[in-house]
């Protein structure tokens, strides 16, 4: 864990490079997003199924702290050499400097690693964000809607559709339907077998026939995040979609939250999801950074 003591417009803070992020931590960030969403009227997107699992030998926190105060936060979650950031400053202490500082620490280790493309993520409303991304020129690339289920009324139909937990021997055809679904490469399968183990997680498959069709991925934090569904194009627009869905949410715990993201463009994907009883309750946009390694 490193740290850099520094003074900015008249105050002296100190920088936390964080090697993990341990219980005390994880508090006062809980603590400042409070803070932050209840002051700007937002709902930040801080992936709390990430945070609490970070590994202890990589830095991906840093930690502004004030008189042992935490007044600004910013965490990176590394995908296929992209970052996705997301920070936050104690509305006191805008404005002087502290989130630009946070994001050259933290562009500087990213270079290190070799990663040099960066998405900023930030809601739709708010200012201070929007005021850093135009003055820095990030390019808006996506913005997503965050849905939460409200009605809870499900019924199964789809009497053929058989949907379990994602086994190991799965991993080939939930690559490739992810790869379909979302037009990335197709993803090494030992990656879809380690990820079984995660006890933060559940993965499952729906199966028509004694054939795969679908996959949806489950994460367990302060709620139920639902993401990675995808049906094949061939089975698409015949219920099974809503059916999967459906059945997985029906196992979980009625007084959690239940969410999912997608992306504002797909809307088949949004009519789907409304179908089921989501609501969209927020919009996030993702700001395109991309890093040179000659740095300032």
């Amino acid at each position: 864990m490193g740290k850099d003591k520094l003074k900015l417009e008249g105050i002296n803070i100190d920088i936390i490079k964080s090697l993990g992020l341990n219980e005390k931590n994880l508090k006062k960030i809980k603590d400042l997003e409070v803070l932050c969403n209840e002051h700007d009227d937002i709902k930040m997107k801080l992936n709390w199924g990430f945070l609490k699992v970070r590994p202890k030998n990589k830095v991906n926190d840093f930690l502004c702290f004030k008189d042992n105060n935490l007044v600004g936060y910013l965490g990176t979650h590394i995908y296929d050499s992209v970052a996705e950031t997301t920070g936050m400053v104690h509305p006191e202490y805008r404005r002087k400097g502290i989130f630009t500082k946070l994001m050259s620490i933290a562009t500087d280790i990213l270079i290190k690693k070799g990663i040099y493309k960066v998405l900023l993520i930030s809601e739709d409303a708010t200012l201070a964000s929007k005021k850093y991304v135009k003055n820095i020129n990030a390019k808006l690339v996506s913005t997503e809607y965050r849905m939460i289920l409200k009605k809870y009324n499900f019924k199964k139909t789809k009497t053929d559709l058989v949907v379990r937990k994602a086994k190991a021997i799965d991993a080939a055809k939930r690559a490739r339907i992810l790869s379909i679904c979302f037009d990335m490469p197709i993803k090494d399968k030992e990656n879809y077998i380690k990820e079984l183990h995660d006890k933060n997680k559940e993965f499952y498959v729906a199966e028509l026939n004694n054939t795969v069709i679908g996959n949806l991925n489950v994460s367990f934090a302060d709620n139920v995040v639902i993401y990675g569904v995808g049906i094949l194009p061939e089975y698409r627009n015949k219920g099974y979609g809503k059916e999967f869905i459906k059945r997985v949410i029906d196992n979980f715990d009625n007084d959690k939250d239940i969410i999912l993201e997608v992306n504002s463009k797909n809307n088949a994907a949004i009519k789907v999801y409304e179908k089921c009883g989501f609501n969209k309750t927020n919009t996030y946009n993702y700001y395109e950074v991309l890093l040179t390694k000659e740095r300032d």
